[in-house]
């Protein structure tokens, strides 16, 4: 499981660093509902950074509870959140450049 949480802790910084480079850089909006509360309430820098820091230890927490029973289940659901995160990080990539 630890690999997984690395994985997944690597694409959360992945994500993390581009969406934070999307917002500063280009006039296009968060499109997460929830995000945005944290980012109007903390600023843009420290509102992101607070979403993903309490997701990232209600996601590992809940797993961890879940690993005690379907281990195999709690990896590929890492797996495929890294993924995900990792995906979701790089569309702000065409965005960023095109501007």
């Amino acid at each position: 499981m630890l690999k997984g949480i690395s994985y997944y802790l690597l694409s959360n910084a992945w994500d993390y660093f581009w969406t934070e480079m999307g917002l500063a850089l280009t006039m296009s909006p968060e499109g997460n509902p929830l995000i945005l509360q944290f980012i109007n309430r903390y600023g843009n820098i420290d509102g992101l950074l607070y979403h993903k820091i309490v997701m990232t230890i209600l996601v590992i927490t809940l797993l961890s509870i879940v690993y005690k029973k379907h281990p195999m289940m709690t990896r590929y659901i890492l797996y495929i959140g890294s993924i995900l995160m990792f995906v979701g990080g790089t569309l702000w990539i065409p965005i960023i450049f095109k501007t």
